[in-house]
C-alpha cells in the first residue's frame, strides 16, 4: 500500500511538471513560508540573461500536489552571476525547500519542512561563503473561516566564514483573507521568527494591514499598513587588538532594519462622469541600526563607535485618466519629501574626542530633499492603423545638507518631451517614427561657509 502511494506521488509529479509548467510573480516580502495564500502552481523557469561582461542564470522549479489529504510542495531556485573582467568573479546562490503535510479535518494539520541555502562568492569580501540548513515540524490551524495560523518548531545550522552555530528555531505566521468587518474588508499578514543560534540571534518581524471600502459605485477607498524589522548578526574579522583581548577570531555585528508605512489610496471612477481618478498619500519610516558585539577601548579610532540611520519620507500623489474612442491621456503629479539623519551611537568608557570626531563624520552625510514630478501621457487615435502618441515629463529635485562641513546643496531640473507616430500595419507588424528631447539643469551651491 505504501509503495502503491509512493509511486502515485512521484507519476503526479512528474505529470504536473510537464502539464502545468508556468510563471508567476515571486514576492518575498510578502510571502509566508507556512501558509499558502494563493493557489500553488507548478513551475519551472529558466532565464539567462547577458549584459556587457556579466552573464547571469537563473533556474526556478516549484511543484506543489494534494493528494487525499497529503500536501507536497518542493521548491528550487538557483542564480549564479559570471563577471568577466580583469578580476573575474563568480556568485551562485542555491535555496532549496521541500515540505510535506497531512490534513486531518478543515481546522487541523501538521508537517514538517526541510531548508537548505547556499552562497558562495570567488571575490575576496567580508562574507564569502554562508550555508543555513534547517528542519522543522508545523501545523495549520483554520479556528474559523478565513483565518489560519501556523506556529512552527526546529533546528538550524547555521556557517559563516569558518563559524557554524547551531540552535533552535521557532515562530509563527497569521493569514487573515478578506474579512468584512462594517463594510470594510480586511487583509492581514502577520510573521514572526527567531533564530536562536548562539552567540548569534536572528530575527524576523512583518505585519501586513489592508482595509478596503467601497463607499459608492465608482468611489473606492484602500488603507494599507506595513511594519517589517529583520536583524541580522554576522561575522567578520577581528583587528588584532580585539582578537587578543577577546580572545576571538571573528567580530560579531549586528544590523537592525525597520521600516513603517502607512498607505491611503482613494480611487473614483467617474469623476466629473469623464474622467478616472487615483489620490494617494503616504509616510514611511526607516530604520538601520548597527551594533558590534566586542569593542575595545584600547583603539584610538572613532571607528570603534556604532552608527544609527533614521530616515523619514512623505509621499503625495495623483493620477487623472481619460478615454475615449480618439484620445486617451494621463495626468500625474507626485511630491514627496524625504529626510535623512545619520547618528553615532556612544558607550560607557568610550574616548569623547574620537565620539565627537565620529559624530561629525556622520553628520556630514545627513541631508534633506524634496522631489516634484509631472507628466502627460496621450495618444491621438485617428484611424485603427494611425497613431500619434506625446509625452511630457518635468522633475524638479531639491537637495541640501544641514551641516556646516557639507556644501553639496543643489537644484536638479529634468525636462524630457517625446512625439511619436505609429503606423499599425499588421496585427504582428508596425512601424514607428519617433522624436525626443531632454533639457537637464542643475545647479551646485559652492557656499565658502555656512552661517
Amino acid at each position: 500500500m505504501k509503495k502503491d502511494l509512493l509511486l502515485k506521488i512521484i507519476i503526479t509529479i512528474i505529470i504536473s511538471l510537464i502539464i502545468s509548467i508556468q510563471s508567476k510573480a515571486q514576492d518575498q516580502l510578502d510571502s509566508l513560508d507556512y501558509i499558502q495564500t494563493a493557489v500553488p502552481l507548478s513551475i519551472l523557469s529558466n532565464k539567462f540573461d547577458k549584459q556587457l561582461n556579466t552573464f547571469s542564470l537563473n533556474s526556478i522549479l516549484e511543484v506543489n500536489q494534494r493528494l487525499g489529504n497529503v500536501k507536497l510542495n518542493l521548491m528550487e531556485n538557483y542564480n549564479t552571476t559570471y563577471i568577466r573582467s580583469a578580476d573575474r568573479s563568480n556568485r551562485d546562490e542555491n535555496t532549496f525547500t521541500v515540505s510535506g503535510s497531512y490534513i486531518f479535518n478543515p481546522i487541523l494539520s501538521m508537517g514538517i519542512a526541510a531548508n537548505n541555502n547556499i552562497y558562495s562568492d570567488s571575490r575576496s569580501i567580508e562574507i564569502n561563503q554562508a550555508s543555513v540548513s534547517n528542519g522543522s515540524i508545523f501545523s495549520q490551524i483554520t479556528p474559523f473561516n478565513r483565518f489560519t495560523i501556523a506556529p512552527y518548531l526546529g533546528y538550524e545550522n547555521n556557517r559563516q566564514i569558518g563559524e557554524s552555530d547551531n540552535g533552535y528555531i521557532y515562530g509563527g505566521e497569521a493569514f487573515l483573507n478578506n474579512l468584512n468587518v462594517s463594510d470594510f474588508d480586511i487583509l492581514s499578514q502577520f510573521k514572526f521568527k527567531n533564530e536562536d543560534i548562539s552567540p548569534r540571534k536572528n530575527t524576523f518581524r512583518y505585519l501586513k494591514f489592508m482595509a478596503a471600502n467601497s463607499f459608492s459605485s465608482g468611489f473606492s477607498n484602500v488603507i494599507n499598513f506595513q511594519y517589517f524589522q529583520n536583524r541580522k548578526d554576522f561575522y567578520y574579522q577581528a583587528d588584532s587588538i580585539t582578537a587578543k583581548e577577546f580572545n576571538i577570531k571573528n567580530n560579531i555585528q549586528s544590523r537592525i532594519e525597520t521600516n513603517e508605512i502607512l498607505l491611503d489610496t482613494l480611487h473614483y471612477s467617474h469623476f466629473l462622469d469623464l474622467f478616472s481618478l487615483n489620490m494617494l498619500g503616504s509616510v514611511a519610516s526607516r530604520t538601520i541600526d548597527r551594533d558590534t558585539r566586542y569593542r575595545s577601548l584600547d583603539i584610538a579610532s572613532p571607528s570603534i563607535f556604532d552608527t544609527k540611520i533614521n530616515e523619514l519620507k512623505f509621499e503625495l500623489g495623483s493620477i487623472l485618466n481619460y478615454r475615449s474612442s480618439f484620445f486617451d491621456g494621463t495626468f500625474r503629479i507626485d511630491y514627496s519629501e524625504r529626510d535623512e539623519k545619520h547618528l553615532t551611537k556612544d558607550f560607557p568608557g568610550a574616548n569623547q574626542i574620537f565620539y565627537q570626531e565620529r559624530s561629525d563624520e556622520e553628520s556630514i552625510k545627513n541631508n534633506t530633499s524634496k522631489r516634484t514630478m509631472v507628466a502627460l501621457l496621450g495618444n491621438f487615435n485617428f484611424s485603427p492603423t494611425d497613431k500619434v502618441r506625446f509625452s511630457l515629463l518635468q522633475n524638479k529635485l531639491t537637495y541640501d545638507t544641514p551641516s556646516l562641513q557639507n556644501y553639496d546643496d543643489r537644484d536638479e531640473l529634468l525636462s524630457i518631451a517625446r512625439l511619436s507616430y505609429i503606423k499599425i500595419l499588421s496585427p504582428f507588424f508596425s512601424v514607428f517614427v519617433n522624436t525626443e528631447g531632454t533639457f537637464n539643469h542643475i545647479v551646485l551651491y559652492l557656499f565658502r561657509k555656512k552661517l
